[in-house]
């Protein structure tokens, strides 16, 4: 999503870590959360697309946002401009994402 801020549509987080993420224009988009990485100081959503023309491309991409806490207790999401946090970031997701492959695929009786 290219706009600037997103938010957590309060009461509609899924147990399956489906958010419902609004843009500017109050449009709505299902996003699945797949994991929350904390970075200098700061914690933030990788999260994957679940509109159904973007999850058909080849191109689609996670987002990335970061999360801040509101006093009610619900979470606010806003884009991230600088390049070097969305890129340290995305390096511990996938040593995350390497990791939990690794751990799953490590008992698989596979032989190797």
């Amino acid at each position: 999503m290219s706009e600037d801020r997103e938010k957590n549509v309060p009461g509609e987080e899924a147990e399956d870590s489906v958010y419902y993420l609004t843009d500017q224009q109050g449009k709505e988009y299902p996003f699945e959360l797949l994991d929350v990485i904390d970075f200098e100081g700061g914690k933030y959503g990788v999260f994957f697309p679940l509109d159904e023309s973007d999850a058909d491309s080849e191109d689609t991409e996670v987002v990335i946002l970061r999360a801040t806490l509101k006093d009610d207790g619900s979470a606010e999401f806003d884009g991230v401009d600088d390049d070097a946090v969305l890129d340290g970031v995305f390096a511990i997701f996938m040593r995350n994402m390497r990791a939990a492959f690794d751990a799953e695929n490590s008992d698989c009786g596979c032989g190797e």
